[in-house]
C-alpha cells in the first residue's frame, strides 16, 4: 500500500506542487536567517482542547490554531527539505516548531527580530494528475498570518496557479 501511495504521489508530482507553492511563499515572506518550519497539513489535538466554530466549510481550521500548541502537523519527508538547501533561510519540519510559553506570544528569532514562520501546504483534492486544489498558509504570529485556497495546474511541466481565492488574513 505504501509503495502504491509513493508511485501515485510521483505520478501527480505532489512534491513538485508543494515545492512550487512554498517557493511562492518564501519569495514573499522568508527572511534572511529565518527558520522556516514546513507542514504538509495540520489538525487539532482534540484530546487537549476543544474549539467550536460554526462553518459550512468541512476543511476549515481556524487560523490561530495552526501555530497552536494543540495543533498536530504532518511533517514533510526529510529528503523533501533538502530541496531548499543553500537558501538565505533554513527549513525544518513543523514538528520542531517552538511551542510558545503562553498561547498568545511566540518567541522572536534573535537574528530576524520576529517569530520564525510556519509554512503549510496541504493538498485538499486531486482533480486529475496535473490539477489539484490546495490550501496554503504562512504564520509568523497569531496576528500575523495569511492563508489561501487555490486550484493549481501543471502545464508543459510547470506548475501555476489557475485560480486563487483569498482565504483569510490576521
Amino acid at each position: 500500500m505504501v509503495t502504491a501511495q509513493i508511485i501515485a504521489a510521483e505520478e501527480r508530482d505532489e512534491f513538485g506542487l508543494r515545492e512550487y507553492i512554498l517557493n511562492k511563499m518564501f519569495a514573499d515572506d522568508a527572511r534572511t536567517n529565518e527558520v522556516c518550519y514546513i507542514s504538509f497539513g495540520s489538525r487539532l489535538n482534540t484530546n487537549q482542547t476543544q474549539y467550536i466554530y460554526k462553518t459550512n466549510d468541512s476543511h476549515f481550521v481556524p487560523p490561530t490554531l495552526f501555530a497552536s500548541p494543540d495543533a498536530i502537523h504532518t511533517d514533510p519527508p526529510m529528503d523533501f527539505l533538502t530541496r531548499f538547501a543553500g537558501r538565505h533561510f533554513t527549513v525544518k519540519p513543523a514538528s520542531q516548531y517552538p511551542k510558545p510559553k503562553d498561547k498568545l506570544v511566540l518567541e522572536n528569532n534573535p537574528k530576524t527580530g520576529v517569530p520564525d514562520g510556519l509554512y503549510t501546504v496541504e493538498i485538499l483534492e486531486w482533480i486529475d494528475n496535473t490539477t489539484a486544489e490546495v490550501r496554503y498558509s504562512r504564520h509568523r504570529a497569531f496576528t500575523w498570518a495569511a492563508g489561501y485556497e487555490a486550484i493549481v495546474e501543471k502545464i508543459n511541466g510547470t506548475w501555476r496557479i489557475k485560480e486563487r481565492k483569498g482565504r483569510w488574513l490576521s
